[in-house]
């Protein structure tokens, strides 16, 4: 991919019209047309970060700018560090890059920043987590041999030359040789791991610097007790049992070095981090209401921008549909048919998830895009069974009469303005049932202690977009301004918004 360079990073429009040709092309190059969307997941003064749609296949782009040293050492180092570490399988798979422009296009992971969904109830199971992952990459990750011991190299840091703790276990630190040398992602920063359904992975890879096998678990260590340093003893052994895999002895060796290190870095300097904004947010809407929120959960946002439908596609949708009737039509008798029971489709979702939903605006319905809205022959064939009188073509005509007007942007065409436009005992199993890893979390608090009210909170970090309440049974919308955590809060919580998503 080679385009003029550029030493800044650009708007995200400008930088589309700029450079989406030749992405396209490298992200899909069997096709000779391209239909092309861009999310911005993130943007800073040097970096720009998006996930990019091309046809049907979505990526996740990191631009870096040429205005400092700084910028290009950070790209340099996040290139190679997903050249190396993709080939282990520790990293988003390298699709394209261009040196030139100083533009990554990798592998796009689902899932939300572990700054974000982390909280007292799941510390503990996360941590554990994050220790089996720092595990897994601290044996595949390129390594090097070393020498030295943990006094040497911990003393070496200037925070830690005066620690009383470290000092009062030199001995122990000292009989704890330093070994091997691995890469590591070497960040203190819960929002550069992503939760995605097969657990924690790592996503961000600007600091990456050969370090000591061990080094990414104690600053894990650190970031989690600064976020709950109350669960300090159960964090640091769940950390240290993940890690070690379940074997006593080298647990207990790396619970002492996990918990020397965070005294020394935690206890000792006094640092502390402020909580998600979400928990501030809930705590500044209970000081303003008399019937508080006893829980939060948060959610992404889609921004809901309506645009005319699109004559071939849905042309194209009834052609899917008559097709799929005719094949329930071909067996002679429907109740020989076995599909997919849909139960689903006759239950609703819990008033919980009804409100995160809401507040989401459908973030998960732009996965619809180019997939029919996910109908196949078991939804048409439910729909058949409920109407045996319809022949093909007024099956197909029940499902036309659904699609709206207009419909949100890059998103399923029956997504409207109060979400999908299709009846749930219509709708594909797959949409039916369906849960975001947002949803299933929420699921999981109500599932454990159900609250009387809970806020739903969607958005990333502290950039709220949108809320919604429970309260007496029926979902309520919450003005942004009672959310309102203070200047202070936001600022000690920005650095922590960010990742795949």
């Amino acid at each position: 991919m080679t385009v003029a360079p550029t030493r800044s990073t650009l708007e995200p429009s400008v930088f589309i019209q700029k450079f989406g040709m030749a992405m396209a092309e490298q992200i899909d190059p069997d096709r000779d047309q391209y239909d092309l969307h861009a999310k911005v997941l993130g943007k800073t003064h040097c970096t720009l970060s998006m996930a990019l749609t091309v046809n049907s296949q979505t990526v996740f782009l990191k631009h870096f700018s040429k205005t400092t040293a700084e910028s290009e050492t950070a790209y340099t180092t996040e290139r190679n560090a997903l050249k190396l570490l993709g080939r282990a399988g520790l990293a988003p798979k390298l699709t394209a890059f261009s040196d030139d422009d100083q533009i990554l296009i990798r592998q796009y992971v689902e899932g939300e920043p572990l700054r974000d969904v982390v909280t007292a109830e799941t510390v503990v199971c996360h941590s554990r987590a994050v220790g089996a992952w720092l595990k897994k990459c601290a044996q595949r990750a390129p390594s090097k041999p070393g020498s030295g011991n943990w006094f040497e190299y911990l003393t070496d840091y200037p925070d830690l030359r005066k620690s009383q703790a470290i000092s009062a276990s030199q001995q122990f630190l000292e009989t704890f040789e330093i070994n091997n040398f691995v890469l590591s992602q070497n960040t203190a920063l819960l929002r550069d791991f992503v939760m995605s359904a097969q657990g924690p992975m790592s996503v961000k890879f600007a600091r990456t610097r050969i370090k000591p096998a061990g080094w990414d678990l104690l600053l894990a260590a650190r970031a989690l007790v600064q976020l709950f340093p109350e669960q300090t003893d159960a964090i640091t052994r769940a950390l240290s049992d993940g890690y070690s895999s379940g074997t006593k002895a080298t647990s207990d060796r790396y619970l002492t070095l996990i918990r020397l290190f965070v005294l020394g870095m935690v206890f000792e300097t006094g640092r502390k981090v402020a909580p998600p904004p979400s928990h501030l947010a809930l705590e500044a809407f209970n000081r303003r209401r008399k019937v508080k929120c006893d829980a939060v959960a948060t959610s992404p946002f889609l921004a809901a921008k309506f645009r005319p439908q699109k004559k071939h596609v849905i042309e194209a949708f009834e052609r899917h549909v008559l097709n799929l009737a005719r094949q329930v039509k071909r067996s002679a008798n429907l109740d020989k048919l076995e599909p997919k029971p849909a139960p689903a489709s006759n239950s609703q979702p819990p008033l919980e998830l009804g409100a995160l939903c809401r507040a989401c605006q459908g973030n998960c319905c732009q996965m619809g895009v180019g997939k029919n809205a996910f109908i196949d022959r078991d939804a048409v064939y439910h729909v058949m069974k409920a109407n045996p009188d319809k022949d093909v073509q007024q099956v197909a005509q029940t499902y036309l009469d659904f699609v709206p007007k207009s419909y949100v942007k890059d998103s399923c065409f029956f997504h409207a303005k109060k979400g999908c436009n299709l009846p749930r005992e219509m709708r594909s199993d797959t949409c039916n049932r369906y849960t975001c890893g947002s949803a299933q979390r929420l699921l999981k608090t109500i599932g454990a202690r159900p609250p009387e009210s809970i806020l739903c909170i969607a958005g990333t970090g502290s950039n709220f977009r949108k809320a919604t309440r429970t309260r007496d049974g029926k979902i309520q919308n919450v003005p942004l301004g009672r959310l309102k955590i203070g200047q202070a809060a936001f600022r000690k919580s920005s650095d922590r918004t960010g990742g795949d998503r």
